[in-house]
């Protein structure tokens, strides 16, 4: 898996603290991210914004929040 997906729910993760900390393991690990382009989150090498369609193509989606999370 080289692509992940990562697309935290921002009312239960105050200030992407949880996200952030996924993000920084991931790219430790040498993993591409990709996160939505409308989320406030500071560019970094490694991690890429792109839209809802692009998430899905990624080899794997983790959803930091719950189902209504990806539902929404």
């Amino acid at each position: 898996m080289k692509r992940i997906s990562v697309v935290p729910n921002v009312k239960k993760d105050k200030g992407l603290v949880a996200t952030a900390k996924l993000i920084d393991i991931l790219l430790s690990f040498g993993k591409e991210v990709l996160i939505e382009e409308k989320l406030d989150y500071p560019n970094a090498q490694g991690v890429i914004k792109v839209n809802n369609d692009e998430l899905a193509k990624a080899d794997l989606l983790v959803v930091l929040g719950g189902d209504g999370t990806i539902l929404e």
